[in-house]
């Protein structure tokens, strides 16, 4: 969740911020992060952590994959026209648009695999118009394949999950030294995972004694997440 702590990923925040600084300065290069991993790894959390530090430096342009018209109204509080249309003669009309007013932007969409046919294809068609100083940047997340056969101007971002220093300084404090090496095991070090397990502990309603039990429960890859109502079972 967007208000769980950001461990482990200060590697993929400085691709981040040097992208976001070449794109500030009209250096050319990536136009394009693309944040890829399995569910629960943390992709909204970093492409958030991504969205506050760009907002230090440039206006963004967040929209939502699941509503019904996700690029219009994206172009549209780009540009400032309330007519342009998220079809693909509306990608080049935004590029145009922001290109010609010199005004950096970065476009932020989690779950970019979510588009419909026709929005992800207008959204490759803005991707692939982009030249590499442009000033606009996209930060996206989804499936690796969310932009296949992904433009020159795209950079991955692949998302795996936490190393044992990093559940360790999360869970510092919310566990007894002794119980963090059975709540890396658990968990697989997804980050989804850790914060069922340490919310319940924080609200009581579960003990570390409780982890021990859970330690027979088989988890599947797609389990993980559902570790808070495996406990309760």
């Amino acid at each position: 969740g967007e208000g769980a702590p950001l461990v482990g990923r200060s590697g993929e925040l400085e691709v981040f911020t040097s992208v976001l600084k070449d794109v500030l300065q009209g250096i050319p290069g990536p136009r394009v992060l693309l944040v890829t991993g399995e569910e629960g790894v943390g992709k909204t959390r970093l492409i958030q952590e991504m969205k506050w530090s760009a907002q230090l430096h440039c206006s963004v342009i967040e929209g939502d994959a699941r509503s019904s018209l996700p690029l219009s109204s994206m172009f549209r509080r780009a540009t400032g026209n309330p007519e342009i249309s998220g079809s693909l003669t509306g990608a080049v009309e935004v590029r145009h648009h922001l290109v010609s007013e010199g005004q950096t932007v970065t476009f932020l969409l989690d779950d970019v695999h979510l588009l419909s046919a026709g929005a992800r294809a207008s959204m490759l068609g803005l991707i692939r118009s982009l030249e590499p100083s442009d000033p606009i940047l996209f930060v996206l997340s989804g499936e690796p394949d969310s932009l296949a056969p992904a433009p020159e101007l795209v950079r991955e971002i692949p998302l795996a999950p936490l190393g044992v220093e990093a559940v360790e300084q999360w869970a510092e404090g919310a566990l007894t030294k002794e119980s963090l090496p059975l709540l890396m095991e658990l968990t697989r070090g997804i980050p989804s995972a850790i914060q069922d397990v340490l919310t319940r502990l924080g609200e009581g309603l579960m003990t570390e004694v409780d982890l021990v039990g859970l330690r027979d429960v088989p988890l599947s890859e797609r389990q993980a997440s559902r570790l808070a109502s495996l406990g309760r079972e």
